[in-house]
């Protein structure tokens, strides 16, 4: 009967092993979507998702917005397909005619107009008008066009990767500043890829040291624990490390990576001493007075302390 046995517990193994391999590949690989609405007559939509370098987000996208609702209709979907356009004879006729590439010509539906800046300046140039943009940013806030960096259409559906300076995601239906008439929305879910291993840590920023007597001086501990089941590489976790200062996020100066440091295993942690020094934090934000301090590990990110310098 033993022996009679031993394929069913190995075929269950084997079924086991597949699904394992099905999670890890699946599973592992992204979190769970968020919904945001995008405003059309807001330049950009925060997601408050601070992307590390070179993360890969996946975008689905569903609505349209009018960008004349006064003068117009002139409405697209999340790629810039026309879908309405104003009548002849129109504010709205004459300016996607006149004011967006190609020049001359009307807008037609099932067709797309693009802004170009040597006529009027748009949110992402060389894009069309009305498409669904994303884009980063270094700012949490950012306060004008020139704070945003990495502008790719989305369209229905698609896959955003930061830059390599990483920042914050943002999302746009592209049009010109004037956006007082702009109506609709997109609704936008947006799922983040990680490395794996990386959603299975926690960080700790804990220090009893509140004030500092200069920038240079600013220290504290951090503790990585690795609370999944996988060995991770302890030098991965540190360089992979981003200082949110004020809000704003610094990674590590290359040339300060220093020793190996090993592996950190399942259930086990591992404390890094953090120097303000050690990061590509400008003098000009290191002033005397309050500060925040936080940090961020792929999709960990540790409570937010205040810290004073000179003060």
């Amino acid at each position: 009967m033993a022996s009679g046995k031993r394929p069913l517990t190995l075929i269950r193994l084997l079924l086991l092993l597949l699904l394992l391999m099905v999670s890890l590949f699946f599973g592992c690989g992204r979190i769970s979507a968020q919904t945001f609405t995008v405003d059309p007559s807001a330049e950009a939509t925060s997601t408050g998702i601070l992307a590390q370098p070179g993360q890969v987000f996946f975008v689905q996208a569903s609505g349209r917005v009018n960008l004349a609702s006064t003068d117009g209709p002139y409405t697209t979907g999340p790629d810039g397909t026309i879908l309405e356009v104003p009548a002849s004879g129109l504010g709205g006729d004459w300016f996607f005619t006149n004011n967006a590439a190609p020049v001359g010509v009307a807008p037609v539906v099932g067709q797309r107009k693009y802004v170009d800046y040597h006529l009027t300046q748009g949110f992402a140039d060389g894009l069309p008008y009305g498409a669904l943009i994303a884009c980063f940013s270094s700012l949490p806030n950012p306060t004008s066009g020139s704070d945003f960096t990495g502008f790719a259409v989305v369209g229905v559906s698609g896959t955003v990767t930061a830059p390599q300076s990483g920042g914050y995601l943002f999302f746009s239906a592209n049009d010109a500043p004037n956006r007082s008439d702009n109506t609709g929305s997109f609704t936008v879910q947006v799922s983040r890829s990680v490395l794996l291993g990386q959603s299975s840590v926690e960080l700790v920023l804990a220090d009893d040291m509140i004030r500092f007597p200069r920038a240079s001086s600013v220290s504290m501990t951090v503790i990585f624990r690795n609370v999944g089941d996988r060995i991770l590489s302890a030098n991965t976790l540190v360089s992979g490390l981003t200082v949110l200062w004020d809000g704003v996020p610094y990674t590590i100066n290359p040339s300060r990576l220093g020793k190996n440091r090993g592996y950190l295993v399942p259930r086990k942690s591992l404390r890094y001493r953090l120097m303000a020094a050690d990061y590509l934090i400008p003098n000009s934000v290191l002033t005397n007075g309050r500060h925040t301090i936080q940090i961020q590990e792929g999709l960990a990110s540790s409570e937010q302390l205040t810290i004073f310098i000179g003060l």
